[in-house]
């Protein structure tokens, strides 16, 4: 069988079978082509070219930064997780806070009511001192009154009127002032009327 003999000592048959593997460092036959050594795939390529150690790097570099790419997809899946936990949080917390207020606030209408009736009375005819200081009591009693049957019937005849009597002076009081002096007394006539003396007895 006519065989081809390589720079490195190998024969290689032109079939494409290889008799000595391990001198091509990873290279399998099934996937290359015996006559030309091309690769059939890039996979391939890059297993051929992985003995100078190029492709090694760049492959770790590739994973490192998938990886890294990973973790930040996790880190940020994480960081939006952390928020969203800390937001349903402080809702829970503003939730209770506002129930616990409304509680408070029915507790005080409560105990606020309660005093209120401690301090009001009702009784059996209705008649209650809610209020201040009982003004509607009073003014119940009042109507009550107003109203009551013996409060019906027809009043009384007015008393006569009376001419106010004079009242004594107090002694503050100014004295009343005095009457003005009669006037004094005209002369007599110096001639007598002569009619008047006619008529005269």
């Amino acid at each position: 069988m006519a065989t081809r003999d390589l720079s490195n000592g190998t024969e290689v048959p032109l079939n494409g079978e290889i008799t000595n593997v391990s001198t091509f460092r990873g290279m399998d036959p099934l996937k290359y082509n015996a006559a030309t050594w091309a690769p059939k795939d890039a996979q391939s390529l890059k297993r051929a070219t992985s003995w100078n150690g190029v492709v090694e790097e760049e492959e770790e570099e590739e994973e490192e930064e998938e990886e890294e790419e990973e973790e930040r997809r996790r880190r940020k899946k994480k960081k939006k997780e952390n928020v969203e936990e800390v937001k349903l949080e402080v809702k829970k917390v503003e939730k209770e806070k506002k129930k616990k207020k409304e509680e408070e606030k029915e507790e005080e209408e409560e105990k606020e009511e309660e005093e209120k009736d401690a301090r009001t009375w009702t009784d059996r005819r209705g008649r209650t001192n809610a209020g201040v200081d009982g003004v509607l009591e009073r003014r119940w009693r009042a109507h009550r009154w107003a109203t009551h049957e013996t409060m019906q019937r027809a009043p009384p005849p007015p008393p006569p009127l009376q001419p106010p009597s004079p009242s004594p002076p107090s002694p503050l009081a100014p004295p009343p002032p005095l009457a003005p002096p009669p006037p004094p007394p005209s002369p007599p006539p110096l001639f007598k009327d002569p009619l008047f003396l006619s008529f005269s007895p």
